[in-house]
């Protein structure tokens, strides 16, 4: 009995190995994926703008690089005008004397006709004429408290509509993020579009990713990425020929490829970062249709979301132009 089961199992463990061995995309797991090229750009960077012509009360950070809460008052334009109004049109919504005046009218002009009406059922005194006026009187008076009721409605629309106005005369933060730009200043003018200060959401970047097309099929949506701050600089090329580099640089090299390869040249010495601080986990967010040819090979570009982080003084770790490297980390799926 005992040869019968172990020959049971030799025997599924044969077929266990042969189905391993005879589909590997079942045994392996998907190869990483490394970025020929990879830079950060930033996501959200804003001007903040006032709706409303007219000259700044306040600006506030007046200075670049000074931190701002979602919500904090950002700009003041000068809303004494608009202020006038508003209380002007809060104190007609407020009156109910023009309400009050037709109640009391109509109360009247139904207290007459009760009058004529009880005086003619003795006796006839008053016309048909003088009753019809007398009826009419009270339709009048109907008419007019309704019309008072309206009125009052339409104020406080007005009053709504000059409140709204009023908002438009102070500026919020939209998001967290970093004064970057400073446009305006109090005692200047401004038209609506004007931009007055410009906010950088920090919080989280981009990374823009160049792969080999080949991959193409193995990148989805979703699929993790792994990226860490190039300490080395090898990720980029030099700048000129005085600056080393592990690639030669090439005829067509000038700024602007040096700025999409992920920033100016730097050497070890002048990026350190620890090694829990230079690394990071974004997710593909989307996949560029258009591809891009350098030499013999056609290039996908993939964009990463990537959540940021500070360090310990509250200093954002990931900027633009930082250099880094990626690696994409494809999801096992299901052939």
């Amino acid at each position: 009995m005992c040869h019968f089961f172990l020959g049971i199992r030799t025997f599924l463990v044969s077929v266990l190995l042969a189905v391993l061995f005879m589909n590997p995309a079942v045994a392996q797991s998907p190869q990483r994926i490394k970025a020929e090229e990879a830079r950060m750009e930033l996501i959200r960077q804003v001007p903040i703008s006032t709706e409303v012509t007219g000259k700044l009360r306040s600006v506030n950070p007046s200075e670049e690089g000074q931190y701002v809460k979602q919500g904090d008052l950002m700009i003041e334009v000068e809303d004494e005008l608009i202020r006038r109004e508003v209380a002007e049109a809060q104190k007609k919504a407020d009156s109910v004397v023009e309400i009050e005046f037709t109640v009391v009218a109509l109360a009247k002009a139904e207290v007459d006709l009760k009058i004529r009406k009880e005086a003619n059922a003795k006796r006839k005194v008053f016309s048909d004429n003088e009753m019809r006026q007398t009826e009419l009187e009270v339709e009048k008076s109907k008419a007019s408290r309704e019309k008072s009721i309206e009125d009052k409605e339409v104020l406080g629309l007005t009053l709504a509509t000059k409140t709204a106005q009023l908002a438009q005369y102070q500026v919020y933060a939209p998001f967290n993020g970093l004064v970057t730009k400073v446009h305006r200043w109090p005692g200047q003018s401004v038209r609506p579009g004007d931009p007055v200060l410009t906010v950088t959401d920090m919080s989280e970047l981009r990374a823009v990713l160049k792969i080999d097309y080949k991959r193409r099929s193995e990148v989805f949506v979703g699929d993790p990425v792994e990226l860490r701050i190039d300490t080395t600089g090898k990720s980029i090329r030099a700048e000129s020929s005085t600056l080393k580099s592990d690639e030669p640089a090439s005829n067509d090299d000038n700024g602007d490829d040096l700025f999409r390869r992920g920033g100016p040249y730097a050497p070890e010495s002048l990026i350190s970062a620890p090694e829990q601080d230079g690394i990071f986990t974004g997710t593909i967010r989307f996949i560029d249709p258009t591809l891009e040819k350098k030499s013999n090979t056609v290039y996908l570009s993939v964009h990463v979301d990537v959540p940021n982080r500070q360090d310990k003084y509250g200093r954002y770790l990931l900027q633009q132009g930082l250099p880094i490297e990626a690696v994409i980390i494809p999801k096992k799926r299901e052939e």
